[in-house]
């Protein structure tokens, strides 16, 4: 009973919020930085599947992920590398950093999540990519201009170029600034094959002799945010990439 209840305090205690669930997702435990952070009580919450917390457009899927976690758990970053978000009681949202931790315990096997709120960070980490981007340009060099129509289309997917937007089906995707020079690049020239030097240059403004494990990276993270339509983006092997042409 006293173990029991100096866990509980070191729970409370913790700067972060903590959600422990069971393995069909139900909130079992909560402390109070989850209460601040969400908005919700714990009352409100105990119960509930921790879907809740997560925006609507992520939801889809999240059950099989969160399934193949539970069959083979490991403590690790959620979705490394890529953007995630919470869901507030009062429908905002922040972005989000989450770690995941296995417990079993006689009841069965738990699930620790530790949440962070890194909006602030986030938010520094797009100011200074501005500035880097801004400082590549000649001084007073306007910006380059789009070419082409505005609005590139691969199935269902749609690439605003001048607001940026991105969306499956009409689901909105949130692609950072290098991800959506990299998908327009690719999707203008549909079929084209870009070595990785000419995709160095053209989307990071970079001389061809750097390192070009760079763009690998950051395929694989555009693939990722794209889920099936990932695919569209094809391995040329011994040359680069291309965005595959539509057939028919």
């Amino acid at each position: 009973m006293q173990e029991d209840s100096a866990y509980r305090e070191l729970l409370e205690a913790a700067p972060d919020a903590i959600v422990i669930v069971d393995s069909d997702g139900r909130i079992l435990l909560v402390n109070r930085q989850t209460e601040r952070l969400f908005g919700y009580s714990r009352e409100e919450l105990v119960g509930q599947t921790i879907e809740m917390l997560i925006p609507e457009r992520f939801r889809h899927g999240h059950g099989g992920m969160r399934a193949a976690y539970v069959a083979a758990p490991r403590v690790r970053p959620m979705a490394s590398g890529l953007d995630l978000y919470g869901l507030r009681k009062n429908s905002t949202e922040f972005a989000a950093e989450i770690s995941l931790s296995p417990v079993d315990s006689a009841e069965g096997r738990r699930i620790i999540a530790t949440i962070r709120d890194v909006s602030e960070r986030k938010k520094l980490e797009q100011l200074r990519h501005d500035r880097d981007e801004a400082l590549k340009r000649a001084p007073g060099a306007p910006a380059p201009a789009h070419t082409g129509p505005r609005v590139l289309k691969w199935r269902e997917l749609e690439l605003d170029q001048g607001s940026r937007r991105v969306s499956i089906a009409g689901v909105e995707l949130i692609l950072r600034p290098l991800e959506f020079r990299l998908a327009t690049t690719l999707l203008k020239n549909p079929g084209r094959s870009f070595t990785r030097e000419e995709l160095l240059q053209l989307v990071w403004g970079s001389k061809p002799d750097e390192k070009t494990r760079t763009v690998d990276t950051h395929v694989r993270r555009l693939r990722e945010r794209l889920g099936a339509y990932g695919e569209a983006i094809e391995t040329m092997h011994g040359l680069g990439y291309r965005w595959k042409p539509e057939e028919g």
